[in-house]
């Protein structure tokens, strides 16, 4: 036998408690400004607290979605990072920025990596990651007068921040 959590029996005491009044309300016609004037009886539940109520289905992957590790790094190797850093040289070639997520199972999601050069927005790169766990990543080819500092901001599409890595490039 299934049980009921005390959340969706506190759903379904107010459908049936809402569904009561509006048929109470209906069958009684002329008494329908009399019946709305009089409060709706106190219902005595236990206490709920604010991670019990069921988050919207449209928001609920934002909130969700949980950054478990993300790091600069000169490689990416079996789906891991290799010679992980805050300073690179311009003979690296390449910096990678590896990121594993968590979000619920079935779910799907997009994360950006935006890079930052000296302060300057040069590059947004959209990563499509899945629940329950997903390792991703970008990286930015590195040149001649790439040299300086680096920014990487890792937010969720709506734009919440879940992280920022920092690295230099140097000669």
């Amino acid at each position: 036998m299934k049980t009921i959590s005390i959340t969706n029996r506190f759903y379904l005491a107010t459908f049936f408690i809402a569904l009561g009044l509006a048929l109470a309300l209906t069958a009684c016609g002329d008494a329908q400004a009399t019946a709305l004037e009089t409060p709706a009886p106190r219902i005595e539940t236990a206490a709920l607290t604010a991670d019990v109520i069921p988050t919207p289905p449209d928001t609920a992957n934002f909130n969700q979605l949980e950054l478990v590790r993300a790091v600069a790094c000169t490689d990416i190797e079996n789906r891991e990072p290799v010679n992980e850093g805050e300073q690179f040289s311009l003979e690296s070639g390449k910096v990678w920025i590896y990121s594993k997520v968590k979000l619920p199972a079935e779910t799907s999601q997009t994360i950006q990596h935006i890079y930052f050069h000296e302060g300057k927005e040069v590059q947004t790169v959209d990563l499509d990651v899945k629940g329950p766990t997903y390792r991703t990543r970008s990286y930015k080819t590195i040149k001649s007068g790439m040299e300086g500092d680096w920014e990487v901001k890792i937010q969720t599409e709506a734009g919440q921040l879940l992280e920022t890595i920092s690295f230099t490039i140097q000669q």
